[in-house]
């Protein structure tokens, strides 16, 4: 019965010339790796995921993306430690289990390449430069004082 139901709704549908909606196969590469990035993830994990073919993903994922499904990864994955290294205290090991390294040297090597500076160099960088917004504002000073 649910068959017939099935087959009659697309008969329908298909002499109305309406064709069903193909899903997104790029959108839903990216929810996967937004959803996921904290675990080990390969191109054919998600392919596998996604039900596909790692090449088909790869190049729709580029063509639209213009970058490389384990490329955006690392990217989330960068964009993520450097968030945890600006608003925590936790360690690089820490980080690097929270955003799905094995260690803190391979974040601090994935980390440097997608953003040019070791992460501790970063969070150093980062923290003289908003320390010297503060001494910029004088509201900041007179808050302080009183």
């Amino acid at each position: 019965m649910f068959h017939h139901f099935v087959f009659e709704l697309l008969h329908q549908l298909d002499r109305q010339g309406i064709q069903p909606l193909k899903p997104d196969l790029v959108a839903q590469a990216v929810t996967y790796i937004r959803e996921h990035f904290s675990r080990p993830i390969t191109l054919e994990s998600i392919a596998e995921d996604l039900e596909c073919s790692t090449g088909h993903l790869s190049r729709l994922f580029k063509s639209k993306m213009h970058t490389s499904p384990i490329h955006y990864l690392v990217q989330i994955r960068a964009n993520r430690a450097a968030e945890l290294l600006m608003q925590t205290d936790a360690t690089l090991q820490e980080i690097a289990e929270r955003v799905g390294y094995p260690d803190a040297h391979s974040l601090s090597r994935s980390f440097k390449k997608y953003k040019g500076l070791s992460p501790i160099r970063f969070k150093k960088e980062r923290q003289q430069h908003i320390q010297g917004q503060d001494q910029d504002m004088p509201q900041t000073k007179l808050k302080y004082a009183l």
